[in-house]
């Protein structure tokens, strides 16, 4: 009960602190001709994220409890609770899980588990072609049983490539998790508290047969043993260096993401001709991201299912940070003498949001070219105060390193 009211109370923080970051952020973005302090930008920033965390991390609590309600049957099997299998040398247990459809959705599923004590953990799966990608191209390095024809089709995911091989190098062991494959389980998991088959998508009133569980557990009794004469104590290379080395660089993604901040200040007069150079310097950037990844990452039987879960969010931060990057470099690295001009405001426009939200809009002649127009963001006072009298926008640029035009300030004239 303790711990359902802590969970609730940082739930509730949560979402305090994410409904203040939000709107401080909103506010502080709208104030674009302020005098903004950086730090403030941070700590909303990271406000926002704590809230974030914190509301992801606790969603849960709004469940609620379903203690004490009955479980109803699906054929043999209870839904969603564990019962025991009798007349196995360890105690085994099968478990059915329902689907579950909706905002969180989970497929069903049937387990059949065994307890055994195993010096090392073993994942089995049907061998796929990011798998075989991932070995191609030296990322991904499997342990091998010396069974061609199994090592093509079972995927192995270890941390122990000598337990992983001692293990199923015995052909009685790969024999018994063939028997649990041709069954229909599509991934079995061994080690180091229990040997586990897994039937993803299973339906008790269609894929059900006499004895399933009990000639499952059966079956998966070899693989509860340890290898004979393995070497238990036996050190493995490597130690705790690229775990650290992974989450430095996971580290450097999120920080070069947060370079676009840099985007904010150095803003470019012309954003799509500036995304267009920022787009041609990330196609170069990205490349190299990745090679750095594979560098740190491979080695082991899972180091390209890593370098895929840290690419795909590297995909966006390197296209972030690789923004602010190129506005940085061309607002810092320039030396020419700002300019100043005013411009006539030829039209406004109020665009209304979501939840009654409004933004306002300015429209002046372009820098270059007075026959096109520019767009620039206004406050709600100075709109108000644009739809009278002859107001105008002081802008004051400079050329940029890069050829980018950007703004120092903009300021309304009433």
């Amino acid at each position: 009960m303790k711990n359902r009211l802590l969970r609730t109370f940082l739930f509730v923080i949560g979402i305090v602190f994410t409904v203040i970051g939000l709107i401080g952020l909103i506010v502080f973005f709208n104030e674009r001709n302020g005098n903004q302090n950086l730090a403030w930008l941070m700590a909303l920033a990271v406000l926002l994220l704590v809230g974030l965390g914190l509301v992801f991390g606790f969603r849960k609590v709004l469940a609620g409890s379903s203690e004490g309600a009955p479980n109803p049957r699906q054929g043999r099997y209870l839904v969603d609770q564990a019962e025991p299998l009798a007349g196995l040398p360890s105690p085994a247990e099968v478990h059915f899980e329902q689907e579950v459809k909706g905002r969180n959705p989970r497929p069903s599923s049937l387990k059949v588990s065994l307890s055994c004590t195993l010096p090392g953990e073993l994942n089995c799966r049907p061998e796929t072609r990011f798998d075989r990608f991932g070995k191609a191209i030296g990322l991904a390095v499997e342990p091998q049983t010396g069974d061609d024809e199994f090592d093509q089709s079972t995927y192995l995911r270890t941390d122990r490539p000598d337990f992983a091989a001692a293990m199923l190098g015995d052909a009685t062991r790969r024999d018994a998790l063939r028997l649990v494959r041709s069954l229909g389980f599509q991934e079995i998991s061994i080690g180091p508290a229990q040997v586990q088959a897994v039937w993803t998508g299973f339906e008790p009133l269609k894929d059900d047969r006499a004895n399933l569980a009990l000639q499952t557990a059966q079956l998966l009794v070899p693989l509860a043993t340890s290898p004979v004469g393995f070497d238990e104590a036996a050190e493995l290379p490597g130690g705790h260096l690229q775990p650290a080395l992974e989450w430095l660089l996971w580290g450097l993604s999120v920080a070069f993401a947060l370079l676009a901040i840099l985007g904010w200040l150095y803003e470019p007069l012309r954003f799509w001709q500036f995304a267009k150079l920022s787009a041609a310097v990330w196609a170069a950037v990205l490349p190299l991201a990745a090679a750095v990844g594979y560098a740190v990452m491979r080695g082991d039987s899972r180091s390209h299912d890593r370098w895929r879960s840290w690419l795909l969010p590297t995909v966006l931060c390197t296209a972030l940070g690789t923004l602010g990057s190129v506005a940085g470099v061309n607002a810092l690295a320039d030396r020419t003498p700002a300019e100043t001009r005013q411009f006539p405001i030829q039209n406004v426009r109020e665009v209304r949001g979501r939840r009654s939200s409004k933004s306002y809009y300015a429209y002046v002649a372009d820098w270059d070219n007075p026959r096109e127009t520019r767009e620039f963001r206004l406050s709600r006072d100075e709109f108000q105060q644009a739809q009278r009298g002859q107001p105008q926008l002081e802008i004051t640029t400079s050329p940029g390193a890069l050829g980018q035009r950007w703004i120092h300030q903009r300021r309304f004239i009433p």
